[in-house]
């Protein structure tokens, strides 16, 4: 019995160690850096910016902290990280670099936790209106030395602003651009997609195609699950994130009135299939009692924060950040399976189809085109180094037509995708 009880107390601890918790926040900044004609240095200054950002992170403590509306100058990156996260000799906090195809004047950063998380990869899937931004982490494990981890895709976006058609129309463009990338380039597994998304209903066509089966494999789940018409709608006061504010100015007016900031889980974070899950009942947006409805965030009833904390989040934007975690079990990670991060496949194809990926590291690759009837009709093999590589398969004396391509790793990992060749 005595054996039995200190074996199951050893199983216990293991177990207590194989888990830990990630804390995600998305956050948007109000022109963090970026001037403009209604938000002056004097009335948006970045050093009580700073300060503000000091109270709101000290409380929550992110390890993924993913923000919009900073200005484009690395400047205004590097401050937050050191004014913010690395005050007071903390050296744990570490930031992205983000290539701002678009060149906006305002752009998306990812501070994170190194003791937690580590940088993998960084790739842009569109750069229409802003860059959006697919960041790929790696969690900082224990099992590293044997290969073993765990991998988050945060993607982060900041659409298109405003009501009318125009803009509807932008928001689903950036999002359907989006999906596309994922869909043609990475295989299904944890993802985020956060961000201030500036959606005034559901039905708009960018949710629609973000969380109603895009392609099978690729649905974004809402951790809140409350779904509706939110605009204005007083019965989803407790989701509203915007505005902080009743009047106008550099922040915008009118209250807490709408949900426009989203963290939309994979449903691998949901499940939990991928050794990360969502832990229930974290979502949340920090300062939301649902009893702000087309209030100010400083207006009765007054919450049950600090004081100091609540006029940061005032101050500090018209937006409330949108925080949940995710719970990782180290146990059952395994090493990175498969060689290739990403494929794209150029269509349509003339005389040579263009294979366009980036891998881990070194792999043969066995690449097979078949036509549409599952008749092989032309293979080679390719010794591809690490990174990003362009490979060409000859198809010019084949007949117009769909065709399947298959590239195959030395391990038997396979992945499969369609070419039209004209």
């Amino acid at each position: 019995m005595k054996h039995l009880l200190s074996f199951l107390i050893l199983i216990a601890a293991l177990s207590v160690q194989a888990q830990d918790t990630l804390t995600v926040v998305q956050y948007n900044l109000l022109n963090y850096g970026n001037i403009t004609g209604f938000c002056s240095a004097s009335v948006n200054s970045v050093d009580a910016k700073d300060n503000y950002l000091i109270r709101i992170t000290d409380y929550l403590e992110p390890d993924i902290f993913s923000v919009n509306e900073m200005g484009k100058s690395v400047e205004f990156h590097d401050r937050i990280l050191n004014n913010v996260f690395k005050r007071d000799g903390l050296t744990r906090y570490a930031r992205i670099s983000v290539p701002n195809i678009a060149n906006s004047e305002i752009v998306n950063m990812i501070y994170y936790n190194t003791d937690k998380v580590r940088f993998h990869s960084l790739a842009v899937a569109q750069s229409v209106t802003r860059d959006i931004d697919v960041v790929k982490f790696y969690y900082n494990s224990s099992s590293l030395s044997q290969g073993d981890t765990v991998f988050l895709h945060c993607i982060v976006a900041h659409l298109k602003a405003g009501e009318g058609s125009s803009n509807v129309l932008a928001r689903t463009t950036m999002v359907l651009n989006t999906m596309n990338f994922l869909q043609s380039g990475y295989q299904p597994g944890n993802f985020l997609v956060m961000g201030d998304f500036n959606l005034y209903s559901p039905t708009e066509g960018a949710f629609i195609a973000l969380t109603q089966a895009y392609a099978p494999t690729w649905v974004f789940n809402d951790p809140a699950d409350r779904l509706g018409e939110w605009h204005s709608n007083s019965s989803f006061s407790d989701v509203h994130t915007q505005s902080t504010h009743t009047t106008g100015g550099c922040a915008a007016s009118g209250g807490m009135d709408d949900r426009f900031d989203f963290i939309l889980a994979s449903t691998a974070v949901m499940e939990g299939t991928h050794c990360m899950k969502y832990v229930p009942g974290t979502y949340m947006a920090l300062g939301q009692d649902g009893n702000h409805y087309n209030k100010a965030l400083t207006d009765a009833p007054a919450l049950s924060l600090e004081n100091e904390l609540v006029q940061a989040l005032y101050s500090n934007s018209d937006h409330l950040p949108v925080v949940m975690k995710l719970e990782v079990d180290e146990s059952m990670a395994v090493p990175e399976s498969t060689a290739i991060e990403s494929l794209h496949v150029v269509n349509p194809a003339d005389d040579q189809v263009k294979m366009m990926c980036r891998l881990v590291r070194q792999s043969v690759l066995d690449v097979k085109l078949y036509n549409m009837m599952g008749a092989l009709v032309t293979t080679h093999r390719f010794d591809v180094p690490s990174g990003s590589s362009v490979l060409s398969l000859s198809v010019g004396q084949l007949p117009q037509g769909i065709y399947l391509i298959s590239l195959t790793e030395e391990n038997g990992h396979k992945l499969t995708r369609k070419v039209f060749v004209k």
